[in-house]
């Protein structure tokens, strides 16, 4: 990310009291002293955040930032540019955010109008969601805490030990770090949409999951409009061929990274 574009986001995001304002700078002086002079050990901005806090983006929306997570990258927009980019519902819209992590997109979208399924299985994570549902307000999110997958079942949930706000149902998606199991519900996503007559945004970001996703998703596709994706290096030539089988074309890719890659699609 560009400096600018850093300190545009930076400028975007406000401690919400006094002490939040406090622990949010400590945390970027931190965070651009280990950058510069240590990168290797930067791993999320959200790191060098030593307590929770309660920050208010340009939008107005809040959010409760737990410690040491990815929240509050995921507050910046740090961690999905595209998507941040891309997404531009309009009020009445159905939005169906699958791995919504503690709500940037669903949020958004509640703010807009929109009627919102915010759906995320880590059980920490999901609490932090719930929190900033209600620190806003907002009646418009059905916050689901699931995990989404090919068939209904159990399965285990793979997230860092040491700081919050990622997971996968991949256990090889994450070697950096020690991981601690959770053993959550899995369902398909039909399941959860089989009561909607349309979809007109599906935001999938599953960690390397996102086929076993999509393969529980058969009556879910043929509603929807616009899919928001992260594929992971493994699926991307497995996925842009299987949406095109629900009439779905290519419409932007983003920057290819080391992992993943963000895709956006419409219905054509």
């Amino acid at each position: 990310m560009a400096i600018n574009e850093f300190i545009d986001l930076y400028f975007n995001i406000k401690g919400y009291r006094m002490h939040d304002k406090l622990y949010l700078g400590l945390c970027y002086l931190n965070a651009g002293i280990i950058y510069t002079f240590k990168r290797k050990k930067f791993v999320t901005i959200g790191q060098f955040l030593k307590k929770d806090i309660i920050v208010r983006d340009k939008n107005g929306i809040l959010y409760y930032v737990r410690a040491k997570s990815e929240g509050l990258g995921y507050a910046l927009g740090l961690t999905k540019p595209e998507t941040r980019k891309w997404f531009n519902p309009k009020k009445g819209d159905t939005v169906v955010d699958v791995g919504a992590a503690i709500g940037k997109f669903s949020l958004f979208a509640g703010k807009m109008g929109c009627n919102v399924i915010s759906i995320e299985p880590h059980p920490i994570t999901f609490d932090v969601l719930k929190k900033n549902i209600e620190l806003n307000s907002f009646k418009n999110i059905k916050a689901i805490n699931l995990a989404v997958g090919k068939e209904k079942g159990k399965a285990d949930l793979y997230s860092p030990k040491d700081f919050f706000g990622t997971a996968s149902l991949n256990k090889e998606w994450e070697n950096r770090f020690e991981l601690v199991k959770y053993t959550v519900d899995l369902v398909p996503l039909d399941d959860i949409t089989k009561e909607l007559n349309n979809i007109d945004w599906l935001l999938i970001d599953v960690e390397g999951f996102e086929f076993e996703v999509l393969k529980g998703a058969n009556e879910t596709l043929k509603k929807t409009g616009k899919i928001i994706i992260e594929i992971s290096r493994k699926n991307i030539d497995l996925i842009p061929e299987y949406l095109k089988k629900y009439d779905f074309e290519i419409k932007d890719t983003g920057v290819i990274q080391e992992a993943v890659q963000y895709y956006f699609f419409v219905k054509i």
